[in-house]
């Protein structure tokens, strides 16, 4: 159940394991552009890059919502926020070492953003339109192990689409938090659902990971998402459909 809330200077609490959703709502801010100034220059050059206006105020307005949803957790300004990436390019917070680390995964689903925030150990978020376009048959191709491709084949035409999406979500949520991202192949990634919506991480690149949290979601409707952490964790949702949520950033 998502919680109706706003980035404040305190957020909510965020204790040692665990995990808080924001789902951000991309469409709702009139003029993205007086967020622009929250950007880094590299943010504002990969904006500048989407020659679509609606590609490009959505990528503003979900980078600026997440520097105010992290603002909130280390009192840092929004716009003095300095990220690094690592071998993978996951992205991270460079912070003082005399403060606690803090992690986060952001996820683009056209009009929705999801950003997961995490105390003691990586997480990773993704989201999508559930008719989000594109044949899905190559997809599946593309992003299925042989075993769930078997158990995808066998659902009704119908189911397919959700089914290969809520998959896609958990491995790109899995494959974020593990920070190799897509250096390795999806279908190295397996997902197997034991009961209806209970996703669980089978294998990563051919090694058990039975330590691993995994959750499917249904961040608003038309859409499906996941999130994952390399540890036992437990999520809080919150939601964020306010378009002056950048204005104090």
């Amino acid at each position: 159940m998502w919680l109706t809330a706003q980035p404040a200077d305190v957020a909510p609490a965020l204790a040692h394991g665990g995990v808080h959703l924001w789902l951000v709502e991309l469409d709702d801010v009139c003029d993205a552009s007086r967020l622009l100034p929250v950007l880094s220059d590299a943010e504002r050059i990969v904006a500048a890059g989407h020659r679509v206006d609606k590609r490009r105020r959505r990528y503003v307005v979900a980078h600026a919502a997440l520097r105010q949803v992290l603002k909130a957790y280390v009192h840092v300004a929004a716009a003095d926020l300095v990220f690094a990436t690592g071998r993978f390019g996951k992205p991270h917070a460079v912070l003082p070492r005399s403060m606690p680390p803090i992690h986060f995964s952001l996820s683009h689903g056209e009009s929705r953003c999801l950003i997961g925030v995490a105390r003691g150990g990586d997480v990773g978020v993704d989201i999508e339109p559930i008719h989000r376009p594109g044949d899905i048959g190559s997809m599946a191709d593309a992003v299925l192990s042989e075993s769930e491709h078997a158990h995808w084949r066998a659902l009704s035409p119908c189911a397919r689409r959700s089914a290969l999406l809520r998959t896609w979500t958990c491995k790109e949520a899995v494959l974020k938090a593990s920070g190799v991202g897509l250096s390795i192949s999806p279908r190295r990634c397996e997902i197997e659902w034991p009961r209806v919506q209970v996703p669980r991480l089978a294998s990563l690149d051919g090694q058990a990971m039975p330590d691993w949290t995994l959750e499917g979601l249904e961040p608003d409707p038309g859409f499906v998402g996941a999130w994952a952490a390399l540890a036992p964790s437990r999520a809080t949702l919150y939601a964020v459909f306010d378009p002056a949520f950048g204005e104090d950033a």
